[in-house]
């Protein structure tokens, strides 16, 4: 069979006699039936048919041979036409070709080891594209942009990093490039999902925490878990996942973080606490999430979270001094809203020999911001006053005139004081290995001491601290003994007021600033950590030290 069919090439082959001609068999019939072979029995066979077709046949061309050479031709072409001759043609094609590239069996073998080394080399494409992976996460750029087009001309961060790397690669040149980027992420969010969930059920036990989040028009649930490490003893805070929200009832709220955790196998897994930010849908004891998720899990105590507590009770306390906010909030807006006045203050900082910083926005979700703010101006006090009286507007004006006063000065000072009390503690509150006798001690020493400086000599102290610093700056000290308050004119005829930002109480004099501005505010942030700061918590934790003294 290997060596297809005997094809003798004849001088002259053997004739027959039909009637009055002598006929013969014609060697150039081999041309046009490649599946033709003779005999030396001067008979034609046809080769397929006779090794690998049926046997049972009454065809001369498959049994004892053909020799009719008169119709020759005829017979072939029938032949041809044949099913059986059909099929043994295929039969001799798919043997030439396992001759070549090997039998059926080891056709599939080849075609798997092609499609395994194929996807060898794209996993191993995926692998190398930890680069950008890595170079994505340790800067903290998200994968996806606002413009992922193939006609864009800023892609998406991931899609630009892995072009960089297709210019270099053509394999990568084939590889679909949305549909890699969404694999690759897919494939990371499942097994950084699948390594806290089995974590979550080695622990036992764990605690949920939620915050509403807002992407664009849509609305999510952005939901951590916390737990102990069982191996090691160590508290850890994961992001499990988003939850969408249809509504901000507290049915749809609780039934989402329920659905999320169904998803990821924890529904059965006992919760022990469950934590959210004070908003009555959130923290009602009978209508709320807290309740309502208490159904599913009975264990699960409501924690406002602490840090958040702190949080709105700075922004109380510094609603007191709206005037003086509001003037820092000014500040920043000035320097950074026009170049040539941020140039302008840039200049002078490097004049006096000041390090270049920039004075802080203010923020009712950024915590920080209110002593950032505060720190910002007190460091370049001598700069941003310096600026304001060389550049000439009313707006600088105003603002000089502000600044240049005796109790704002005050205020600059009392505020970097309080404020900087509470800094530790809300530094504190925010790290993922605190726990509740940590949070509760630290409140009761923050509350100690912010009540303890309820002196009058830290009052004295602040305002010569601040008296000193406007004598530094060349500030004039206006300094006034009590009087009887001026009864202030509330109708204003002929006139509309659009403002009552200099209706404040006037600070002037050591007694005026104890009594209206030192005392007022520390006693307000007082009263805000005793009454926000829930003493359930604290009963807790005493039962919690009674099982376990350490």
């Amino acid at each position: 069979i290997k060596n297809g069919p005997m094809q003798p090439k004849l001088s002259q082959y053997p004739q027959q006699k039909f009637r009055l001609k002598k006929r013969s068999f014609q060697y150039h019939w081999f041309e046009k039936h490649n599946w033709l072979e003779y005999s030396k029995k001067n008979a034609a066979f046809c080769f397929a048919c006779r090794y690998l077709g049926l046997k049972n046949t009454k065809d001369s061309l498959l049994s004892n041979g053909f020799n009719n050479w008169k119709r020759a031709l005829d017979s072939f072409r029938e032949h041809e036409k044949a099913a059986v001759h059909k099929g043994s043609m295929l039969a001799w094609a798919a043997f030439r070709n396992s001759e070549v590239h090997g039998d059926v069996v080891q056709q599939l073998q080849a075609a798997n080891e092609n499609e395994i080394k194929e996807r060898r080399e794209y996993v191993r494409r995926i692998v190398t594209l930890r680069v950008c992976l890595s170079l994505l996460r340790k800067q903290g750029i998200s994968f996806r942009g606002h413009d992922e087009t193939e006609h864009s001309q800023n892609k998406v961060n991931f899609m630009e990093c892995f072009n960089l790397l297709t210019k270099f690669d053509p394999f990568l040149q084939k590889i679909t490039k949305r549909h890699l980027i969404n694999e690759v992420i897919l494939c990371c969010s499942e097994q950084v999902t699948f390594s806290i969930v089995s974590e979550l059920k080695t622990s036992g036990i764990y605690a949920i925490m939620a915050d509403e989040a807002r992407d664009k028009h849509k609305e999510q649930l952005a939901l951590c878990v916390r737990y102990v490490v069982t191996a090691t003893g160590s508290v850890k805070e994961h992001f499990l996942g988003f939850c969408d929200l249809k509504s901000f009832s507290a049915e749809s709220i609780t039934e989402s973080i329920q659905h999320c955790l169904r998803d990821n196998g924890l529904e059965d897994l006992q919760c022990v606490a469950q934590i959210y930010d004070g908003a009555s849908v959130m923290s009602g004891a009978t209508g709320g999430v807290q309740a309502k998720f208490q159904q599913y899990h009975p264990e699960a105590i409501y924690v406002h979270c602490y840090a958040h507590q702190l949080n709105l009770v700075l922004c109380h306390m510094c609603k007191a001094a709206t005037d003086f906010f509001n003037t820092l909030e000014n500040l920043y807006t000035f320097f950074s809203a026009s170049l040539i006045h941020h140039k302008k203050f840039s200049d002078v900082q490097a004049q006096l020999g000041l390090k270049h910083s920039e004075l802080v926005q203010l923020s009712d979700t950024l915590w920080s911001c209110q002593l950032r703010s505060v720190n910002a101006l007190l460091t370049n006090f001598t700069a941003v006053i310096q600026c304001l009286s060389e550049i000439q507007s009313t707006t600088a004006t105003g603002l000089l005139t502000k600044l240049c006063d005796l109790p704002m000065v005050c205020c600059l000072f009392m505020f970097h004081f309080l404020l900087g009390t509470t800094e530790g503690f809300h530094k504190v509150l925010q790290k993922e290995n605190l726990d509740l006798a940590q949070a509760v001690d630290l409140k009761e020493a923050v509350y100690s001491a912010l009540k303890n400086m309820r002196t009058n000599e830290m009052a004295k102290a602040l305002y010569d601290k601040a008296k000193t610093f406007c004598t530094n700056n060349n500030i004039d000290i206006w300094e006034v003994e009590p009087t009887v308050r001026r009864k202030k004119q509330k109708r204003m005829d002929d006139f509309l007021v659009e403002s009552t930002c200099d209706i404040r109480e006037e600070i002037s004099g050591l007694d005026n600033f104890r009594m209206k501005l030192f005392y007022p505010s520390l006693d307000r942030i007082l009263s805000e950590i005793g009454q926000r700061f829930s003493s359930v918590n604290a009963d807790l934790m005493k039962g919690v030290q009674a099982c376990n003294p350490s």
